[in-house]
């Protein structure tokens, strides 16, 4: 060890001078990576690699020579990371004692393509599909009126881009120092264990727009001998049978015994309702009354969706800009999954999640106005 070495005689901590104040500013709060060397005296000796040059010859603290390689990262990991995986980064010495100096890093920007092909191991081609294809959810987000969630993409992609940044510096960083100074050395980023990891959002199992569940309803028949005069002024209604039970329906009025009010009434379930909500929403749907015991006014009714169109629905539900915005972000999501992007999948099951709420509210109110035209009756929705 040299004789002015840090073991011999205590140096006070060195902190090298603030950030000037036209220097960047990092996109996400900075973080810390602290580099104890372990072989001064050997790399010296054997006058290694990029470090020869200042130090070889010299009698040096062990602050000295740490100074000496802080300043060699400061000016070569931003370039080499950008390189690599298209990351800006700032880096700058922050302070030093014995052996262990400390850089502060952050992330200034990112270029998707190379986050692509540095994370999910995309060719050139692909990579630069992917960035086109991300670039377009955001505002596909924001037409969807769904800001919240286009920010909450930024914030998640550039919060694991930190920490994938954070997690390779401590694994790839000593294995290139040793291969070209041949510096051996510890490298940690202590917000790797102070920070909390992202967590994991739960992914839904259905994609379906969240219809997958049966609709409960119940309709509350205002006047019987409407209803019938509506269903007999039907152009559409066919002769035969069901033409006879609505004449006799008609004739009858509100005097129909309940048995054969719960026969017409399951009729206009089955043939006028799918019917409606296929033309007006593009649904396929199966309905049903559930009065085992029979019933006077009081219809309780299943809506059961079996298919459905979804720009369709999409804009019955939410309007044409937003149909329109979520066709072109589920275009932009498929061509990320078809690079090969396993986890893309499960965001496009995740935004399905996101609306499911308003789109079954939507259906809901489309069933409900059919009902009532056609049953002349009050109808509320039970769940």
């Amino acid at each position: 060890m040299g004789a002015c070495s840090s073991k011999d005689n205590k140096v006070p901590t060195k902190t090298p001078p603030a950030r000037p104040a036209d220097a960047p500013v990092g996109i996400l709060k900075p973080f810390h990576m602290q580099v104890v060397v372990k072989n001064k005296d050997e790399v010296i000796e054997k006058k290694a690699g990029w470090l020869a040059g200042g130090v070889a010859g010299l009698l040096i603290s062990d602050e000295m020579f740490s100074d000496k390689v802080a300043a060699k990262l400061e000016a070569m990991l931003p370039p080499k990371i950008q390189e690599a995986a298209g990351i800006e980064m700032t880096c700058r010495h922050k302070s030093t004692q014995g052996s262990t100096f400390t850089m502060e890093m952050a992330v200034v920007g990112y270029d998707m393509a190379g986050i692509a092909k540095a994370a999910f191991k995309l060719d050139d081609e692909k990579a630069q599909t992917f960035k086109a294809a991300f670039e377009q959810v955001t505002p596909c987000l924001v037409n969807m009126d769904m800001k919240e969630k286009a920010e909450s993409v930024h914030d998640g992609v550039s919060m694991k881009v930190r920490r994938g940044v954070m997690s390779k510096l401590e694994v790839v960083l000593p294995a290139k120092l040793e291969e070209s100074a041949g510096l051996k050395a510890d490298v940690v980023v202590p917000e790797l264990k102070s920070e909390p990891e992202p967590a994991k959002a739960e992914q839904p199992t259905t994609a379906d727009v969240g219809l997958s569940d049966p609709m409960y309803f119940t309709a509350v028949i205002n006047d019987k001998k409407a209803l019938f005069e509506n269903i007999k002024n039907k152009k559409e209604e066919k002769e035969g049978e069901s033409s006879k039970l609505m004449a006799f329906a008609c004739k009858v009025g509100s005097h129909l015994p309940d048995s054969v009010l719960a026969e017409v009434v399951e009729r206009i379930l089955q043939s006028k309702i799918p019917g409606k909500l296929e033309e007006k929403a593009g649904i396929q749907s199966e309905c049903e009354a559930l009065n085992d015991s029979g019933f006077d006014k009081n219809v309780d009714v299943k809506l059961v969706v079996k298919s459905f169109d979804r720009t369709k629905l999409l804009t019955v539900a939410k309007g044409e800009k937003f149909a329109a915005a979520f066709a072109d972000l589920w275009a932009a999501l498929q061509a990320m999954a078809d690079c090969g992007v396993a986890t893309v999948a499960d965001k496009m099951v995740a935004i399905n999640q996101q609306i499911a709420v308003k789109v079954r509210e939507g259906v809901k109110k489309k069933f409900v106005e059919a009902l009532e035209k056609e049953m002349c009756a009050t109808v509320t929705a039970r769940d």
